[in-house]
């Protein structure tokens, strides 16, 4: 590999290294809901949307807000994937460990897939 094209590839991690971290870090400010969890969207400041459960308007006509399993998941996965492509941000560690120990406490085993407990 010449000099040239090493030092671009060390330009383009640098230029995904900051968008990952850029994308990710409203999530981690924002988008943790104090009561446990993670927020189910987000509007373009930040801010949780909740819709009415009889008027969903998300794109896919989903209830944005929604906290369920697969959306917590989502968020487990993207804070483990962060932490494991790129080591040493303490608070994204912290996240995912929050939110691993979230899914256990809301989505318990009961012999069955996880189910919400009411």
């Amino acid at each position: 590999m010449t000099a040239e094209r090493s030092l671009r590839l060390e330009r383009l991690r640098a230029n995904l290294d900051a968008l990952a971290e850029a994308s990710l870090r409203p999530w981690l400010l924002q988008g943790r809901d104090p009561s446990g969890g993670a927020y189910g969207h987000l509007d373009r400041a930040f801010r949780p949307v909740f819709d009415d459960v009889d008027r969903p308007r998300g794109p896919s006509g989903e209830v944005r807000g929604s906290k369920g399993l697969v959306q917590q998941a989502r968020h487990l996965y993207a804070y483990s994937l962060y932490q494991e492509r790129r080591p040493g941000w303490a608070s994204c560690e912290a996240a995912a460990h929050a939110q691993y120990d979230h899914l256990l406490g809301v989505f318990g085993r009961s012999g069955r897939p996880f189910v919400h407990r009411v």
